[in-house]
């Protein structure tokens, strides 16, 4: 996996397009203060609402990562809000897969680099 940085001129301010999970390895999780730019959710409304009340209620604790890790399996079409950023929702046509979704996502992020702006 590559990992991509960027550093804001005054050095304060780090953004990482994937990768957070290393950080979190190396300075803990209380350590690593971080913001979502987007949600890659099912596009179905009603695995939409199940995908976001099992991520409400499982969060990111690693006894229920299975769970959470199937949820991201799920073979269906996919959508990227990227609200949190002020950015377009894409969803017509949604993605075939979450893969393509996030790859999506991922250059959007790079292509309108929001973080240049306040955003993130």
């Amino acid at each position: 996996m590559k990992i991509k940085i960027h550093v804001s001129p005054d050095g304060k301010k780090i953004v990482m397009l994937d990768g957070v999970q290393l950080l979190n390895n190396i300075y803990g999780e209380d350590m690593v203060d971080t913001m979502r730019a987007s949600h890659v959710l099912p596009s179905n409304i009603l695995l939409r609402v199940c995908f976001r009340l099992t991520r409400k209620v499982c969060g990111d604790r690693k006894r229920f990562r299975s769970i959470v890790s199937w949820t991201r399996r799920w073979n269906c079409k996919w959508i990227v809000d990227l609200s949190p950023v002020d950015g377009p929702r894409q969803d017509d046509p949604p993605f075939t897969s979450r893969q393509k979704a996030i790859h999506w996502e991922i250059s959007w992020l790079e292509h309108n680099q929001p973080w240049k702006y306040g955003k993130v």
